[in-house]
């Protein structure tokens, strides 16, 4: 058995993850479950902490139900919330109940929508959408699962253009606040972008439907990548992975968008490394693609030579360096430091400096809530772009 959450507590499940992408689309969302995956994602890693009113809801599933089929009270339960609450589409996210009893989440999502159009509770039949998550990965795999759902339930071929540059990947479970993305977007408009979308932020069902005619595809986070690449296969629609942490990615990152906005072809759509200089050792413990882009970051501004990153979720081929590490149990992590020369600076979630089994000379607090839940989200600084050349110099110029 796997030696995990010794230091540290569980993770975000595929679940939450999953919830963190749709929640904001205007939908109607059920989780299948009792009741504690939902309160889990809501109370717990959801920073506005269910005090908005959004439409999400459990099915309270209980032992009977699990004995005897969900399908009857599930329906009837989502047709009367439906007719008080409303919503764009009907999403239903999968838990451990689900996958353990084998449910037709897809079938079920159909009979619901098929039942309000019969009642005359909608003029239209609504669309549904149903992400098999299962409980058992963490909430990488979940929002991975819901943007590819995303992708195959609303994208319409014939749908009028609406966002020429559609970013993938950045919910709150990953820290995009309001104020990152705000900056995004704004940096994509000076590099000539008409309408940029954030996928389930200002951009919903509407001008998701429509992402087939995009110019460009940006997958901010390791969990939008399958997405921008699968959207290049079916729609030949360029795409990016990562985002610009610091200055010289800044400027790097605005030309190369710009570039294919105005039609070039960009060698190498990932970005690039950086060159190692300095003789200064660094650990990033973070999701990839942000830990990827601090790495350059350090790299570039900051003289160090060896930056080395670390995740416990999901790693993509094209990003790792050699002495990248997943992390699949806490002794993994424990043993890799023991055979590295000690690292000068750690940045990682506040959680993980339990791990570590020494005192390096600088800690630098990046909180992630798919690990710390919300408990350190107000303490997370908006790094994006120039920012984050600011906020490294006055962290690494203190006291370590």
């Amino acid at each position: 058995m796997a030696k995990m959450f010794q230091s540290l507590g569980s993770f975000a499940g595929d679940y939450s993850g999953a919830a963190s992408v749709l929640h904001d689309l205007d939908g109607m969302l059920i989780f299948c479950d009792a009741g504690a995956c939902m309160g889990g994602f809501v109370f717990g890693e959801d920073p506005k902490g269910g005090n908005e009113d959004r439409r999400i809801f459990t099915a309270s599933i209980r032992e009977k139900q699990v004995v005897m089929g969900i399908d009857k009270k599930l329906k009837q339960d989502a047709v009367r919330t439906y007719r008080d609450v409303g919503g764009t589409f009907i999403g239903l996210i999968g838990t451990p109940v689900s996958a353990v009893i084998g449910a037709d989440l897809e079938g079920i999502g159909k009979e619901i929508c098929k039942k309000l159009w019969d009642e005359g509770i909608t003029e239209n039949l609504l669309k549904n959408m149903a992400v098999q998550t299962n409980g058992l990965d963490y909430y990488d795999v979940g929002q991975e699962k819901a943007y590819q759902a995303l992708a195959d339930t609303f994208i319409d071929a014939n749908a009028p253009v609406i966002g020429d540059v559609n970013i993938i990947g950045a919910t709150s479970i990953d820290m995009w606040d309001y104020n990152q993305i705000t900056d995004c977007i704004h940096l994509l408009k000076e590099a000539g972008a008409r309408a940029p979308i954030v996928w389930g932020a200002n951009g919903g069902i509407h001008e998701i439907s429509s992402a087939s005619g995009a110019k460009l595809n940006i997958a901010v986070s390791v969990s939008g990548i399958k997405t921008v690449i699968d959207l290049h296969k079916k729609y030949g629609t360029p795409y990016l992975i990562g985002y610009p942490l610091g200055k010289k990615q800044t400027k790097e990152w605005k030309a190369k968008v710009c570039q294919i906005l105005d039609g070039e072809e960009v060698e190498g759509k990932n970005e690039e490394q950086s060159v190692r200089k300095g003789e200064k050792r660094a650990l990033i413990i973070y999701e990839q693609v942000t830990a990827c882009a601090l790495r350059n970051l350090l790299r570039d501004e900051f003289d160090y030579g060896t930056v080395d990153v670390a995740s416990f979720f999901k790693m993509d081929k094209s990003l790792k360096e050699e002495n990248d590490l997943h992390i699949k149990e806490e002794d993994t992590i424990q043993i890799f430091l023991k055979e590295q020369e000690k690292y000068d600076l750690i940045v990682a979630d506040p959680f993980c400096f339990g791990m570590i089994p020494y005192e390096p000379e600088k800690k630098i607090m990046l909180p992630h809530i798919a690990v710390s839940a919300s408990l350190y989200a107000k303490q997370s600084p908006n790094i994006f772009g120039e920012k984050a050349s600011v906020y490294f110099k006055k962290m690494l110029q203190e006291e370590g």
